[in-house]
């Protein structure tokens, strides 16, 4: 009998570690698709067409609802197409556009839109887990920028195609597969149900009688409104998808994507969403207050490396400063405060680097009010009109005294 020493068996272990390791890290690449979330799909769209727009919007969700290439363009006599998704955090950010910018056309002037919020600490939920691509190099250098080893290792395990968890893929188509999302060549009118109103008469040929009036309810009468919405839709080209949005079975709103990358929620329901924008309004006060916001200084580190790439790439970059509904302010004083640091400590860093800012005043737009956002953060598609239309008129100034 052959006997194996200690040695040579480590040598061995070793050898098997090291070869199923080099495998377990190859064999994504091989795998990953071109299009592998939501984010990155939207970046293979706008890099295929890339030299038919000339802005390029970018951002969270907040620029993904609020700001629409259709408005705008008519504004800047310039094509735009928005890049942003639902949930990508500034961390997100800095890997999308790290594959983003470096293919943008010289010409192109990109519009970034963020808050305080963007630079306030929210602890281990810096960003949902599995939006963009997120390999073992980019593990280490989020871990030495300074966030939670822990979420790096959560994102590093659950992003798309990540060698930790290739399950993913088949959970996310499975996931996918739960939403009620329409696609246009997919979409069929909703029916308004039974029980609408009806005139009709019956009887025999001596007496008549009218048939009650059935009343509808709120469900079908939502359902009906959002079955005429959705034959239009479909007419419209440009729409990509459509999907209507409800609550405990009452239909309320639609959500669609377009081609230019921009998004609508078109409002169905608008007793609904006054009933939650009721709850928006803490007790507001004029005083003039002490500002003690600080930056975290780990956002600010990955800040700073989004304008270093694009200062790399020579991009003509915009930041513009974009706020939630004016009722998510517990005070007048905690909004002037946020701006303040906006225009104190960001806004000097972007002159510095040659970039412009823009901080349009949407409240006053809109009396200070809440019925045009779905949510506290967002706008429906008649309040993103608006926004978009205040947001073109500025960026034609910026535009011109930029000299781009």
């Amino acid at each position: 009998m052959v006997r194996i020493t200690i040695q040579y068996r480590m040598w061995m272990y070793a050898g098997v570690f090291g070869l199923s390791l080099a495998s377990w890290l190859a064999t994504p690449v091989f795998l990953r698709p071109r299009a592998y979330s939501i984010p990155s799909s939207k970046v293979t769209t706008y890099l295929a067409a890339r030299n038919g727009y000339r802005l390029l919007f970018v951002g969270d969700s907040r620029t993904y609802t609020d700001i629409q290439p259709r408005v705008i363009d008519p504004i800047t006599a310039r094509p735009s197409y928005n890049l942003a998704s639902f949930g990508l955090w500034m961390p997100v950010q800095y890997l999308e556009f790290r594959d983003v910018f470096k293919n943008v056309p010289k010409d192109t002037v990109i519009i970034w839109s963020l808050s305080h919020h963007n630079f306030v600490p929210i602890g281990d939920r810096w960003w949902i887990p599995g939006q963009y691509a997120f390999g073992i190099a980019d593990l280490a250098e989020y871990i030495l920028d300074g966030y939670p080893v822990k979420r790096a290792i959560q994102e590093y395990e659950e992003s798309p195609y990540s060698p930790v968890d290739i399950i993913v893929k088949g959970r996310k188509k499975f996931l996918a597969s739960l939403e009620q999302v329409v696609l246009r060549r997919h979409v069929h009118a909703i029916s308004p149900g039974k029980g609408l109103p009806t005139d009709r008469i019956s009887g025999d040929d001596d007496k008549f009688a009218i048939l009650p009036v059935a009343v509808p309810s709120r469900a079908e009468l939502n359902s009906a409104a959002a079955a005429k919405i959705l034959e239009r839709l479909k007419r419209d080209t440009r729409v990509t998808s459509m999907s209507p949005v409800a609550k405990d079975g009452i239909t309320n709103s639609i959500e669609t994507t377009r081609a230019d990358g921009g998004y609508d929620r078109i409002v169905i329901d608008r007793e609904f969403f006054q009933e939650q924008q009721s709850k928006l309004w803490p007790p507001h006060t004029g005083t003039a207050g002490v500002c003690q916001f600080e930056a975290n200084q780990v956002y600010m580190k990955t800040f700073n490396k989004i304008l270093d790439l694009v200062s790399r790439y020579r991009l003509h970059m915009i930041v513009n400063y974009i706020e939630d509904a004016p009722g998510s302010w517990p005070s007048d004083s905690e909004r002037r405060c946020a701006k303040q640091f906006m225009l104190n400590r960001i806004v000097p860093i972007l002159k510095k680097r040659g970039m412009g800012f823009v901080d349009p005043d949407f409240y006053p737009h809109v009396q200070y009010s809440n019925d045009l956002y779905f949510d506290n953060s967002h706008l429906t598609s008649e309040g993103a009109a608006i926004y978009s239309r205040l947001l073109g008129c500025d960026m034609n100034k910026i535009l011109s005294d930029m000299g781009w």
